[in-house]
């Protein structure tokens, strides 16, 4: 009988604390499991860092090829999902809300861009006559409508970076920091299309909006990272296209033969960059 009633009191407590571990969860939460919020996350801190630690840097510049399947989750979803966006989505409500105002026309981050020039770049009007045959005339509007194009997610075909690498002989390491940001459009007008950059975004000034917002983990949808460990994980595939050099110059400025050329160029910087950190040890 006692070893009944202490099985029964077991299934009792058992069934209860399995009950209680239970989730209560609604339709609108599309889960199993409550998700920590990710709009709740902080921007982990750069590590102090003084000039006396820094033996050794150099910049580079690089292009994210968003047609590349690793690069995918920077660029989709074309269309915002209840739970994630595209790289390109955040960026441009952090402008439009005010978050990002960092934003430049060039990657040395002197000259300041308004929120006005940034509206310019993403907008393009072009006045469509309604008869072919029927000159534009602009001071008659009935001669003519117009036709806005904005960009939008599907229209960015790359991004480039600006890192700095440097060694930090006090934690005996090589770290990459990135600068900047800068989304790629084509501009289809010419032949064949020219590649343009919308601004440089300062990549510490993004850091809050990359760290509160989700990109889709393809092995592992449990596993979700935020944009800011993505980049500082470093967890995508680029293209150098430009080393710190005397003649400020990019690799397709003296590798005129071939665009096989300046990728082999671009990989061999990578593997000496590799080489330098590894030479600097002794054994």
């Amino acid at each position: 009988m006692k070893k009944l009633a202490y099985l029964s009191i077991f299934l009792f407590v058992s069934s209860a604390s399995m009950l209680s571990a239970q989730n209560v969860l609604d339709a609108s939460e599309d889960a199993i499991f409550s998700r920590q919020e990710t709009s709740m996350s902080r921007v982990v801190p750069y590590h102090f860092l003084q000039e006396s630690d820094v033996m050794w840097e150099t910049r580079q510049w690089e292009t994210i090829d968003l047609r590349e399947k690793i690069n995918h989750p920077l660029y989709y979803p074309i269309t915002k999902l209840p739970d994630r966006k595209s790289l390109w989505d955040v960026f441009k409500d952090a402008i439009e809300e005010g978050t990002i105002i960092e934003i430049y026309f060039d990657d040395r981050f002197q000259n300041l861009m308004t929120y006005q020039d940034f509206q310019s770049r993403i907008f393009d009007i072009n006045y469509i006559a309604l008869d072919p045959d029927i000159p534009i005339d602009s001071n008659d509007r009935s001669t003519y409508y117009p036709d806005t194009n904005q960009v939008k997610a599907n229209d960015i075909v790359a991004y480039d970076i600006k890192t700095v690498w440097y060694f930090d002989k006090k934690r005996s390491e090589m770290k990459p920091r990135i600068l900047g940001i800068a989304p790629v459009i084509e501009d289809k007008s010419t032949s064949p299309p020219t590649r343009l950059q919308v601004c440089w975004i300062y990549f510490p000034d993004a850091r809050l909006s990359l760290a509160t917002h989700e990109a889709f983990n393809m092995n592992n949808n449990t596993q979700r990272r935020s944009f800011d460990q993505l980049f500082h994980l470093r967890m995508f595939n680029s293209m150098v296209y430009k080393e710190e050099n005397v003649y400020d110059r990019r690799i397709s400025e003296y590798k005129v033969n071939s665009a096989m050329d300046q990728l082999l160029e671009g990989q061999a910087i990578k593997e000496e960059l590799r080489a330098f950190e590894m030479d600097l040890w002794e054994y």
